[in-house]
């Protein structure tokens, strides 16, 4: 079957998947999120992820916002600190 690729995706994209299928759309918001893989780096997405998971939005939205400022230096607390 093809979804054999699904039990070999790191725990990080997983747990986002759990999440995202819950919601409407969030198969196709799943999978523009494992496209990011094809334009940047898979550690550099997985790191966007987990942080995204961390602070209780995951969302497609927010990854490509986390995956922006560390790739523009400014690092990634600066989407998810107070100030």
């Amino acid at each position: 079957m093809w979804q054999w690729w699904v039990s070999e995706l790191p725990e990080g994209f997983r747990q986002l998947q759990k999440i995202l299928l819950k919601r409407p759309g969030g198969d196709r918001e799943m999978v523009d999120i494992l496209a990011l893989v094809l334009m940047h780096d898979e550690a550099a997405v997985l790191t966007a992820v987990e942080l995204a998971l961390e602070a209780g939005i995951p969302s497609k939205q927010t990854i490509l916002n986390l995956r922006i400022g560390v790739q523009c230096g400014k690092g990634a607390g600066y989407l998810l600190s107070d100030g």
